[in-house]
């Protein structure tokens, strides 16, 4: 579950500039029964929360591409993350162990939601996400130096009254 987890935030994670915030993976543990992880680049940032054991309320940053390189490298079953109080992450499960250096969360810039407060929600059921993504992907730009043009816009909007909303899909190449 956590690999899952990792692999679904890292998508985003810059890992080439080893200054950049953005090469990190915020880990959180707002509660005893799960780990949320975000990713971003800081202009799409993904969340997803992984159900697990977690001891205590922490947050710390993580670097994303040794994170994901050695909860992979691990065989299936258990997995700790012990993040003690110095500058190094311990990441055990098996036979292996790892170090890793952590980040202070407060470094970790989250985006607000459009209204510039706080995040804005909306629950989808997968298969009708994957189904409107197939539908308009190939029409997202594949050129490199039009970055905005890259990705696939998602917008909720208000439906007839009593209805709810609708998610709109949107991709163009210019």
């Amino acid at each position: 579950k956590l690999l899952w987890g990792i692999k679904a935030v890292q998508d985003v994670v810059k890992t080439t500039d080893e200054t950049s915030p953005f090469r990190n993976i915020r880990v959180e543990t707002p509660n005893a029964g799960s780990v949320l992880l975000t990713g971003s680049n800081g202009n799409i940032q993904i969340q997803t929360r992984v159900v697990c054991e977690a001891d205590g309320d922490c947050a710390l940053t993580l670097v994303g591409h040794r994170l994901a390189a050695f909860v992979g490298s691990m065989r299936e079953g258990v997995v700790e993350i012990d993040v003690g109080t110095g500058e190094r992450a311990r990441i055990h499960g098996g036979e292996a162990e790892f170090s890793v250096a952590k980040g202070d969360a407060h470094d970790f810039p989250l985006m607000k939601g459009p209204d510039g407060e706080g995040r804005v929600e909306y629950t989808v059921r997968a298969g009708l996400l994957v189904e409107m993504l197939r539908k308009v992907h190939y029409a997202a730009s594949a050129d490199r130096t039009r970055p905005t043009l890259m990705g696939v816009l998602l917008r909720a909007r208000s439906a007839l009254p009593g209805m709810g909303s609708v998610l709109l899909a949107v991709a163009a190449d210019g």
